[in-house]
């Protein structure tokens, strides 16, 4: 099969996040517990420490696991587009639950973030560069992966993935065509488990193609999700496990009850999952302290201090508490398209005007963690190859000041609070979404930063769960957010973040960017890639001043004693089928969580026709 040649990127980069080879980003609400500590606080430890340090999932081998036993995690949000690989079900919730029932990959990561043939699916996957400088990509499949509803997982579910994928299908709501947009053909070989990419440039890294990143979930297509309708919205209110593969399998799914329950696949051929029951259910960030101590969760973030005395006040027995390195960015979006937004110098005072150090502080305060203030989206910073990109110096009101007057944006009069221009206040949307009390003392912060420079940062404040629909929907002003990274590699980030394409949440770009962006993919030297990828986020945040980063983070979380091989991890992909309760734990988890006898499966008509009854009172 062969594709139409292309050189520039033209569609969407991906979220996030997530999440690159940086091959996809996965997004999240920061906030939301990612990290923690409190009165007597956790071990110091810093970011740029010894990385053996910020791993923590309690090894255990498979025989020193109890078989069977049940596991409930929170979650934020529950859908309600479940196809992670559009822009509405790329949330890093979704991409969770999807890690253990959707995990069709050529690879996995390890803790470092290199690539691991993920040999459920792929017996080999080599890259070939001919005498005449032609990259070839070699695939040899395990003939025994299956779909769930039974259809072989061979040649033509690859070839129909990368048809899609390639951003040629006019329709698809994809978050990422980076890679899939440079094969120029695909051939099967001696039969239907084997075959042979063309790419049409050399393309680095060559391992992004079909790679499902540190989260695992799958970036392959069933051949049947053949349709812009099926793909798009097919799978909202319906996590749809016939197009599914995966260790686990959906058993309820109750949008009433906010929890989807799985068990293990018997469709699936790889190692058998420990658990007999994995559990998600949704819950509000400060209900998920009270949840864990009356048994409802079998984990907790403790992010902030209040949130680590409230739980070790309570009891220190019956959890273990692990510290690890949040494998993130975090920061502020900026809407080029939002009110007073689209104005480039509203955009420069903002980062400006904020005091990121200050905004860290507020999320670290009490828990021992200590890291330099991040000004990449790319790469993390201990990575010796990394860059500082902020634009302009932050913490300078005076310097946002002068900015903001040469635009035209004045006090009217000596009693203004705010600015305006042609009679219209400098007011921007501030979307947050929760009820952590350490994010509203973050917003607080910021507003009152910003006021300082006559800005009215104006607080929009939604359930966590609506944080997906939202920020999809790029219904939203300014936002605080998290990128969860994919992978160490960071070649497919600047096409996340500084491309016109539509993963660009903020919707600025250029297509001089463009072309720098779609060279850098053909890059071989993995130094000279890192190095232009980071010339082209100095370049893209010098011109647009779109995404403002200012802190990575810990994660810091409680789980109840005895679970092992979960916890953080680093870049390293969860392995489901490994998660389990020790043999001395006491207990094997089905004595708390879910009691699945009162969840009802959810029709999702009736979810729609409730979704719809809701967006008519809201018009009302």
């Amino acid at each position: 099969m062969t594709f139409p040649k292309r050189r520039t990127l033209r569609r969407r980069a991906a979220l996030p996040g997530a999440v690159l080879a940086i091959g996809a980003l996965t997004l999240s609400a920061c906030g939301d517990g990612d990290g923690g500590g409190g009165g007597s606080a956790p071990d110091e430890a810093s970011l740029s420490g010894d990385l053996e340090e910020v791993y923590d999932i309690n090894a255990q081998p498979a025989d020193a696991l109890q078989e069977g036993g049940q596991l409930t995690l929170p979650i934020g949000h529950l859908g309600p587009n479940f196809n992670g690989l559009t822009n509405a079900g790329n949330a890093q919730d979704t991409r969770q639950i999807l890690s253990a029932v959707h995990t069709a990959s050529a690879w996995r990561l390890d803790p470092e973030g290199d690539y691991v043939l993920n040999e459920d699916y792929f017996l080999s996957a080599e890259q070939e560069i001919t005498d005449d400088g032609v990259q070839l990509l070699h695939y040899e499949l395990n003939p025994e992966a299956v779909w769930n509803d039974g259809t072989p997982i061979d040649f033509e579910t690859y070839e129909h993935t990368l048809a899609i994928r390639s951003g040629d299908e006019e329709g698809y709501d994809l978050v990422s065509t980076t890679a899939y947009d440079q094969v120029e053909s695909v051939e099967q070989g001696e039969d239907e488990w084997h075959f042979t990419i063309t790419m049409e440039e050399m393309y680095q890294p060559w391992q992004s193609i079909f790679n499902g990143g540190s989260q695992g979930d799958s970036p392959i297509i069933h051949p049947d999700v053949d349709t812009p309708e099926e793909f798009n919205d097919g799978f909202v209110n319906d996590v749809r496990p016939e197009f599914l593969a995966g260790p686990f399998t959906v058993d309820t799914m109750d949008l009433a009850a906010n929890v989807i329950s799985l068990v293990p696949n018997e469709n699936w051929w790889g190692e058998a999952p420990v658990l007999d029951r994995l559990n998600f259910a949704t819950y509000e960030t400060s209900a998920t302290i009270p949840a864990f101590q009356n048994g409802e969760i079998d984990a907790t973030s403790v992010a902030t201090r209040p949130r680590y005395e409230e739980l070790t006040e309570w009891s220190e027995d019956g959890y273990d508490i692990r510290r690890g390195q949040r494998m993130a960015t975090c920061g502020f979006v900026l809407n080029g398209d939002a009110t007073n937004l689209d104005d480039v110098a509203v955009r420069e005072a903002i980062f400006r005007v904020l005091d990121r150090g200050q905004l860290a502080a507020i999320q670290f305060e009490g828990i021992n963690w200590d890291e330099e203030t991040p000004g990449s989206w790319l790469m993390m910073p201990f990575d010796e190859r990394y860059e500082d990109a902020y634009p302009v110096e932050d913490d300078d009101p005076e310097g946002a000041e002068e900015v903001l007057e040469e635009a035209g944006w004045t006090f009217e009069s000596d009693d203004d609070e705010f600015r305006s221009r042609d009679g219209e206040e400098l007011r921007v949307v501030f979307n947050t979404f929760g009820d952590d009390p350490i994010n509203q003392a973050m917003v607080q912060a910021a507003q009152s930063m910003a006021a300082g420079a006559g800005m009215n940062l104006d607080v929009n404040n939604q359930g966590s769960g609506q944080f997906g629909e939202v920020v999809g929907g790029r219904d939203f002003g300014l936002v605080n957010m998290c990128y969860g990274k994919a992978g160490a590699d960071p070649t497919s980030a600047p096409n996340q973040f500084y491309s016109t394409g539509d993963g660009n949440l903020t919707g600025l770009g250029n297509e001089e960017l463009d072309d720098r962006i779609s060279e850098l993919f053909g890059i071989e030297d993995d130094d000279e890639r890192f190095a232009e990828a980071q010339a082209l986020e100095q370049e893209a945040l010098s011109e647009y001043f779109h995404y403002l980063a200012y802190a990575n983070g810990p994660v810091i979380t409680a789980f109840r004693e005895g679970l092992a091989n979960y916890g953080p991890s680093l870049f390293e992909t969860t392995d489901w089928t490994q998660v389990g309760w020790e043999d001395d734990a006491g207990h094997d988890g089905t004595d708390t969580g879910v009691d699945v006898e009162e969840l009802e499966d959810t029709d999702p008509e009736d979810a729609d026709e409730d979704a719809d009854e809701e967006d008519a009172d809201e018009e009302d």
